[in-house]
């Protein structure tokens, strides 16, 4: 059975025939269809399906609006209700997945800025730690529902390039008010090399998880 990762493969290979237009026109169906509530190998073979289709048309000159129509949100919409749904062991794999990955970095950067510059050796809120891994979830997420409510929309680059801005800034510069306002609780102390003890263990169980979440 071909794996959700072989078809992303496959689909990146295959995009690389499409010609500009075309393939403005299939990243916004790419898009819509990833950020569905569907099953990922299901979405990823219909995605397949529907590339090799634009690539066959577009050699015989047909454009992607000829072949999907004039209303695409519509046309996807038609074809995501027809896929099986994710289901709920998937999607707390994928939130598992995110978190581990997330918690990687996380540690990871506190260790070689410890290793680094030993004078930040600071203790550390366990508190301020499970918030800021919670927004590091949240808002990536929150960004992509925007996104696929607003990828067929006109103006659609500008309002992208505004979701991911304001992404970018949460990330960034929510830390500074959760530390200043929220009570610090139960704080540790630990050195570089736990933190980059855990940034491995982080690593492997992230490979892990990637072959259940992409399988």
């Amino acid at each position: 059975m071909t794996t959700t990762t072989a078809y992303i493969q496959q689909n990146n290979e295959r995009r690389k025939k499409l010609n500009d237009q075309n393939e403005s026109f299939y990243s916004d169906i790419l898009l819509y269809v990833r950020s569905s509530n569907v099953d990922q190998r299901a979405g990823e073979e219909l995605l397949l399906e529907l590339l090799e289709h634009l690539i066959d048309a577009q050699e015989r000159g047909r454009r992607a609006a000829d072949v999907f129509g004039e209303d695409p949100e519509g046309y996807c919409k038609s074809l995501v209700d027809e896929l099986p749904k994710e289901t709920l062991t998937g999607k707390l794999l994928l939130w598992l997945y995110m978190a581990a990955y997330g918690a990687m970095w996380m540690f990871g950067l506190m260790g070689f800025m410890q290793l680094l510059f030993p004078e930040l050796n600071k203790p550390v809120s366990l508190t301020h730690l499970l918030i800021f891994g919670s927004v590091f979830i949240t808002i990536p997420l929150a960004a992509m529902v925007v996104m696929k409510k607003t990828v067929f929309m006109k103006d659609k680059p500008a309002k992208i390039n505004i979701a991911w801005g304001i992404t970018g800034a949460a990330i960034l510069f929510l830390p500074y008010p959760i530390i200043l306002f929220v009570p610090a609780g139960y704080e540790i102390n630990l050195s570089w090399i736990i933190y980059l003890s855990i940034t491995v263990i982080l690593f492997i169980g992230t490979r892990l998880l990637k072959g259940r979440v992409f399988d």
